[in-house]
């Protein structure tokens, strides 16, 4: 025979606790065992006072768990974004503190167990924390837009907090370069706590980039976010970086460019990385990154096991030359910008990395034709637990018969990623500079962008690509087009307007063959 108490404790933590007592029988309560509907309980109310340090740690272990902020995160865009920093949430503990001694007591013994830190802003510097928080791992948090000047007493206020090596546990700096440069002097020597480091450089103009501190050493950071930040090749950080499992490298100034060997090089050493992103500002251009790939014979292929995320946005052979030595099996979410370029090639290593990468297959895709670029996206819409598998490949450039001609060579070279797609969607917003799309040229480009979609059972064409589409869409004398989407069931237009008369011809030659086409009209 046993007994089971189950506790209850208010938010405020106020010293009174309701213990709920139910006796057991053989696992079962007494009125259970007895086939009763209702049993009695004793409601008794006691000081908190009789709890040993065990419970009460675990009391508050559960406050903790309810207001901290989840350091794995899911999104290389909210990883570093301050806003999502609720920094009132992450002093929970503040008031538990003011409670008794002896909770006060308690609770600073356990930095490690309540996961404690002291956060240092402009308005919460470092001179106002109380003496008996300094020991508690520091967080660091500073933000200025370019333009701005830093007020001496806050430069004054984080280099004082910077100097403390073996406290400061995170730091996220935004400012522009020269206040940045000053500011990360003290970032020159080791800091053993250190697990997030944010350095985003806001100047505009500045084509040299920050200069990151050449000695940093941070043995167990997992975090690491630098924008346009110029990076040495050998620096101890980037050098034994074994437990990152974030990466941004985001904003390369040109003087910084980092060849693709050498990213693939670092690569090697974060064996638990899982998002990665890499970008370069201005863009490189094609020309400036070549188009030699890594020759075969000198190929070593680097496995990352547990990347989820990459982001890149770059030159389309900066990216081939990424991808011609990695191999990322679990990848779910891969997000690529290009910027303007006359031409992307064949891309031969994206097409292979996606298909080693079996996770990325998608059932539905859209192609969005806007204003300033072509937009590729593709969603699986039955994540399995709980994720949400993404693709996005962006083109920059305004005209719409060169972002047809760019989809078109894309599209051949992620072919794999479209292999169980059974939903399309054409997506339109007017362009402002006038291409004509009624060549000959342009038709072929269509048809190589639906001869990808084999498995297509839906198409869905918005109102101003459907006169365009369906005019490509008509057959050329004796030519049959009947291999085009052979899957397609049904194709979805605007309610609005005669967009629906425009696709008569193709579903009356698919209802001729024996290949009948529904066309259904939404609104």
């Amino acid at each position: 025979m046993g007994d089971t108490t189950s506790v209850t404790h208010s938010n405020c933590g106020l010293g009174e606790l309701h213990l709920v007592y139910c006796p057991l029988v053989n696992g079962s309560t007494l009125g259970h065992e007895k086939g009763l509907d209702t049993i009695d309980v004793s409601h008794v109310t006691v000081s908190i006072g009789i709890l040993n340090d065990d419970v009460l740690l675990s009391v508050f272990d559960s406050r903790r768990l309810a207001n901290e902020v989840d350091d794995d995160f899911d999104d290389m865009e909210d990883a570093f974004d301050q806003r999502n920093w609720n920094w009132d949430r992450q002093r929970w503990w503040r008031k538990l503190t003011q409670v008794c001694r002896r909770w006060r007591s308690l609770i600073l013994a356990s930095p490690s167990r309540l996961n404690l830190h002291v956060v240092c802003t402009k308005d919460a510097p470092l001179a106002v924390i109380p003496a008996h928080f300094l020991h508690l791992p520091l967080v660091v948090i500073y933000g200025l837009d370019d333009g701005e000047e830093i007020p001496p007493d806050d430069e004054r206020n984080i280099l004082l907090s910077l100097q403390r090596h073996h406290h400061v546990r995170r730091v996220f700096l935004r400012a522009p370069t020269p206040v940045l440069q000053k500011m990360i002097v003290p970032l020159d020597d080791e800091f053993p706590l250190l697990d997030s480091l944010a350095i985003t450089s806001t100047s505009d103009d500045d084509s040299t980039g920050l200069k990151f501190p050449r000695s940093l050493r941070a043995p167990n950071l997992r975090h690491l976010i630098l924008v346009n930040v110029a990076l040495q090749p050998g620096i101890p950080i980037l050098t034994t970086p074994i437990h990152l499992v974030a990466l941004v490298l985001q904003d390369i100034p040109t003087s910084a460019h980092i060849p693709p060997e050498c990213v693939v090089d670092l690569l090697e050493f974060i064996p638990q990385l899982k998002m990665l992103s890499v970008g370069f500002r201005p863009p490189v251009a094609d020309l400036d990154v070549g188009t030699q790939l890594v020759p075969e014979v000198h190929k070593t292929f680097i496995t990352l096991h547990c990347l989820k995320q990459l982001q890149f946005r770059g030159a389309s052979a900066h990216l081939e030359g990424l991808l011609a030595r990695i191999n990322a099996p679990i990848l779910r979410q891969f997000y690529i910008r290009f910027p303007n370029q006359r031409s992307f090639g064949t891309l031969p290593n994206l097409s292979r990395f996606l298909e080693t990468t079996t996770e990325l297959r998608f059932r539905v895709a859209e192609m969005n034709f806007h204003r300033h670029s072509v937009t590729i996206d593709m969603v699986n819409l039955r994540p399995r637990r709980g994720d949400t598998t993404v693709f996005r490949l962006r083109a920059k450039g305004n005209q719409l018969d060169w972002q047809i001609a760019s989809a078109s060579r894309i599209c051949r070279a992620i072919v794999p990623v479209f292999s169980v797609a059974d939903e399309l969607t054409f997506s339109y917003r007017a362009h402002e500079t006038f291409s004509d799309t009624r060549t000959r040229d342009s038709r072929a480009q269509w048809l190589q962008i639906l001869g990808q979609f084999s498995g297509v059972k839906t198409l869905r064409v918005a109102s101003g690509l459907a006169e365009e589409l369906s005019f490509h869409l008509q057959s050329e004398g004796e030519e049959p087009l009947l291999g085009l989407l052979p899957r397609l069931q049904q194709i979805e237009v605007p309610a609005w307007g005669n967009v629906a008369d425009v696709f008569a011809a193709f579903i009356d030659s698919r209802r001729i063959a024996g290949h009948p086409v529904n066309l259904v009209r939404k609104s």
